[in-house]
């Protein structure tokens, strides 16, 4: 997840989502909700910029609803 962020947070939003949405996929397995939130929240900023319009859609949805869940508002806040 952290080498997905950091993809995304240096503009390689490509690489950034291919490693996002591996991490998600592994997270979501592993039932690590607080990880999993964090995750879809830079997959749906990294999507948004290469265009992948459904993913960064679903990946907000699900990122804001889980950011409620496991009571972190600084995620909600971002993809809301």
């Amino acid at each position: 997840m952290d080498v997905g962020i950091a993809a995304e947070k240096v503009c390689d939003f490509a690489a950034g989502a291919q490693l996002l949405t591996r991490a998600v996929e592994r997270l979501r397995t592993q039932v690590r909700l607080g990880p999993l939130t964090q995750a879809l929240v830079h997959l749906a900023w990294a999507t948004v910029h290469t265009g992948e319009w459904h993913v960064a859609a679903e990946a907000s949805t699900e990122g804001a609803r889980l950011a409620r869940d496991t009571r972190q508002p600084q995620y909600g806040l971002t993809v809301s």
